[in-house]
This record gives structure tokens, sequence and C-alpha cells, in this order.
């Protein structure tokens, strides 16, 4: 596996129990390999609170605050505040990950429609980026984030892309970012291309989405932030670019989004 001078993982969760035995070695083997920032992503209040501290004991791991379109049902007043409150903490770069999902439909589709526009006037009130989950859901997501382009401007990231090529464009006309995970190893060789011929370099944020989306090799694996070069090397390969060169724009990519200096200095 690649070695690289700094790289940053824009999406992983941190908070899972998968990682509760063994959280500085993970950190630690991500350093070692580069890795010297991983956005710390929550998915409900329990895990915005948990990454919030994490990221008081540790800058290399900033926080956000969000709700899963999994966890849409769950959404009421009472949560909606505490989000607000836990939204304005030190630490936190961003709102997410929230979205929709018609693919599991875990919650029904009205509430996870209400929350994902309370997460989007979140992140519009607090001017932070939003991290989006969308699963058999392109043109309603789209269609929402439509009705607020004017409060949250191009600072929205659709994380783990794993849609058609026609759609990262429609994305990237809305002014969005792309994330890539281990799930982009997966895919041939055609259709990589396709989707990144899309995409424009200063529109690209890599990511592990650990523990999940291991890339090959380590398919069966739990994934974690280190085994994000392994999809680096997979894009630099898709773009045929040089590896290092593709770590540095998506570094640089990544702390523009989140407004982080090097290294989590803001």
């Amino acid at each position: 596996m690649t070695h690289v001078a700094s790289c940053v993982d824009s999406h992983a969760h941190l908070c899972h129990k998968a990682f509760r035995d063994d959280f500085q070695d993970v950190l630690a083997r991500a350093q070692e390999k580069g890795v010297d920032l991983v956005i710390n992503v929550a998915v409900d209040p329990e895990t915005s609170r948990a990454a919030i501290e994490r990221a008081e004991q540790n800058p290399h791991v900033p926080a956000t605050v969000g709700m899963h379109p999994h966890e849409a049902v769950k959404m009421n007043e009472r949560t909606l505040r505490e989000l607000r409150s836990l939204a304005a903490s030190p630490g936190v770069v961003a709102i997410g990950e929230c979205g929709l999902d018609y693919y599991r439909m875990l919650s029904p589709r009205w509430s996870q429609e209400d929350c994902f526009r309370k997460c989007i006037r979140l992140a519009a009130h607090y001017n932070l980026p939003l991290i989006v989950h969308c699963r058999d859901a392109e043109l309603e997501v789209l269609g929402i984030l439509h009705e607020f382009r004017a409060g949250l401007g191009g600072c929205v990231v659709f994380h783990c892309f794993s849609s058609l090529p026609e759609y990262a464009r429609r994305f990237v006309d809305q002014g969005c970012y792309l994330g890539f995970a281990g799930n982009v190893t997966y895919w041939d060789r055609e259709r990589l291309r396709r989707a990144l011929s899309q995409v424009p370099l200063d529109r690209m944020l890599l990511e592990s989405d650990s523990p999940y989306l291991s890339p090959d090799p380590f398919r069966k694996d739990r994934n974690e932030p280190a085994n994000v070069l392994l999809t680096l090397e997979r894009l630099a390969a898709g773009l045929q670019r040089p590896v290092q060169e593709v770590a540095a724009l998506t570094t640089a990519n990544a702390q523009h989004f989140f407004r982080l200096g090097p290294k989590g200095e803001e």
C-alpha cells in the first residue's frame, strides 16, 4: 500500500462500535500512512455527541453532527433541539450524514424527506457544509437541495458516490463535491473512467466510510482510515495521474470544503 505525505479521509464513522477497543491504534495506523486528518461523521445524536468528544481530545478527527436517513423516523423536536445545540460546538465542521435512502427504506419516505430538510436548515443556519447520503433517490435529493440552493451555495458533498455517471455531472452542475470510497475498487475500468470523466479534479474527495466498504483486497474485513490509500491508488490509476498528485489534490479539496488548514488547524 502507498504511503503519502498527507491525505484526508473525508468520511469515517470512528464512533462506531467496531472501533470501541482500538480507536487509538486505528488512528496511529492511519497517521503512519500519511492519513493525518479523518472527518468523524455522525449518524444520530449519540454519535454526534461522541464525535464532538473525540474532536475535543484529538484535533486530527474533526466532528460532524447529523441524522442518517435510516434514523430519520426518530427525528422530533427534542432531537432537533439537541442537534442544533451540538452543531454549535467547537470542532464541528459539517452537518451530516443526512439525506435519502430509498434502497433500504428503513425509515418512511416522508420522515426521510422531513429529516433531510431539517438538517439542511441546520447547515444553512450555522453556515456549515453538508454531507449527503443518497441511494436510489438522486432526483429527489437534487430536488430538495434545489429548494435551499440560496442558503447552501456549493457546500455539499455526495458521499460514497455510486450512481450513474450522468448523475455525477448533474451533482457537479449543482456545485456539489463527490466523495469516492472503497467501492470504486470493485468497479471495472470503464465504469470508473466514465464516472471520473464527469468530475473536475477540484470537486473530488477521498473517503473510507469506515468501518464499511473495505476496498479490495480486504473487502470482507473491517475497514479503517488507513485503507483509504487503496481507494486513492484506484482513483489515481483511473485518472492516469501520480498517486501523490491525487493525494495532494483531494487533500486541498477537503481542507477547502471543511474550511480546515493543514492537519486540522483552522
